[in-house]
């Protein structure tokens, strides 16, 4: 979301994202409260006035459509490539949507060739986003690796650049509490740097 919403108010782009899990009026909640920087229960009406404004030039279509699957999503994205110009699509999030078929690892293999396919078609930038597997006991705080990755291999060996979020946990003295999370991305390239958090 930050990524998307960057290149929306910084640079004007024209961004199409499927979300998954989220409705619309979620995710505008949640974009406005990143964008106002305040939090998300207490956006109000105004508040979405305002983050609305932040666009300036800037378009931002978000999609949602309960029961959809992966060949669903794809195919509105392709739709709203062709019909709105999007500079950026984004699938959020690839494994939501294939856990429901019988071979999700197939599933997941086709829909990023698919996604591939709409990216080299149309030279625009796709992001999809994924979860990785849930780790070994004996793996726990261990930074996440591109194989890491549910499912197909194809997700990680497809994409022209990977991001891992990882969120190193760090003692906050009560470690009977919510820990403290720090966090970090490491690229393909394996290079670490620090990025913000909030949303996906």
């Amino acid at each position: 979301m930050n990524v998307l919403l960057e290149n929306c108010v910084k640079y004007g782009k024209t961004i199409v994202n499927f979300t998954a899990e989220l409705a619309p009026s979620q995710y505008s909640v949640r974009a406005a409260a990143y964008l106002l920087g305040k939090r998300k229960d207490e956006i109000t009406d105004e508040d979405l006035d305002q983050a609305a404004e932040l666009l300036g030039e800037g378009k931002f279509y978000n999609g949602y459509k309960p029961g959809a699957n992966w060949k669903d999503a794809i195919e509105l994205l392709v739709w709203a490539k062709r019909r709105l110009g999007a500079d950026i699509i984004a699938l959020d999030h690839l494994h939501f949507l294939t856990r429901s078929e019988r071979d999700e690892t197939r599933a997941q293999s086709e829909a990023m060739r698919a996604l591939k396919d709409l990216a080299v078609e149309y030279n625009t930038i796709v992001i999809v986003v994924g979860q990785p597997r849930k780790p070994l006991a004996n793996h726990r705080g261990r930074e996440a690796v591109t194989q890491d990755l549910k499912g197909s291999e194809s997700f990680g060996s497809d994409a022209s650049q990977v991001f891992i979020l990882h969120r190193d946990r760090k003692s906050n003295g009560d470690d009977e509490n919510m820990p403290i999370f720090d966090p970090r991305h490491k690229s393909k390239t394996g290079q670490k740097s620090r990025i913000r958090t909030t949303g996906n």
